[in-house]
Parts: C-alpha cells; structure tokens; sequence
C-alpha cells in the first residue's frame, strides 16, 4: 500500500485521541467529532473522501467500544488495508 503521510498522521493522532477516551479524559463523541472537524480543517476529507476518512477513524476508534485495547496500525487487517487501497485509487480516477 502506497504510504499516505495525512492518513497516517490522523490514524496516529485519532489513536490518540482514543486512548484518551479509554482513560475516561474525553467522550468517545467528542473525540470522534474532533478528529473529523481536524480531517475537514486539514483538507484531508476534500482530498481524499469522507468514506475512506471514517473507515481511518473507525480503524483507529474501534478498541474504544470494545474497551480497551486499541489496535496498532501494523494490526489492520488486510481486508481493511485493501478497502484503503480501493479507496485511494477510486479517489485518483475521479481526479483524472
């Protein structure tokens, strides 16, 4: 999979916001809705889709609801890595 610093970049700071939310610091809401409203601010959701956006955050957010135990980016599944793959290459058709 083609390296993509934006995503990557809220993958991390979503997992982060997440381990707040299992530390009781933040609302699991509130986190999600913050990490969206920065994808948005960033251009990242213009850019790439508000689809592949939420399948980022939902990959960063699901240990939350199942509490604890967040998944490491290594840990996504292949099925998940290729739903990314389709996403990026079904954004760069429409760009051309």
């Amino acid at each position: 999979m083609t390296p993509d610093p934006p995503l990557d970049l809220l993958y991390e700071r979503s997992c982060q916001l997440a381990d707040r939310c299992i530390a009781g610091e933040i609302q699991f809401l509130d986190a999600v809705d913050m990490a969206y409203s920065a994808a948005e601010f960033s251009g990242t959701v213009a850019r790439v889709g508000p689809d592949l956006v939420q399948h980022v955050l939902a990959c960063a957010f699901m240990g939350v609801l199942k509490g604890g135990g967040m998944t490491k980016i290594s840990e996504i599944n292949a099925d998940d890595r290729k739903v990314i793959e389709l996403d990026r290459q079904a954004e760069r058709r429409k760009h051309r």
